[in-house]
């Protein structure tokens, strides 16, 4: 399994899932169909941890007060 690069934020992998769904939309072969699904789940994972983190964070701050 390959590994796969982490974004450099929750903007940039934002904007490569917006560009996998647009060549997904198109016609692909079925390798690189694979390989793009597999993408788009890191990056989804990646924004979901990402914004539980940012929750998690924003909670410290109002339990603060």
């Amino acid at each position: 399994m390959e590994q796969q690069l982490t974004p450099n934020s929750y903007e940039d992998a934002l904007v490569e899932l917006q560009e996998i769904l647009e060549a997904i939309e198109g016609q692909l072969p079925l390798e690189d169909l694979n390989k793009q699904s597999r993408r788009a789940q890191f990056l989804l994972q990646y924004c979901q941890q990402r914004l539980r983190y940012i929750e998690e964070e924003q909670n410290n701050i109002y339990e603060e007060d």
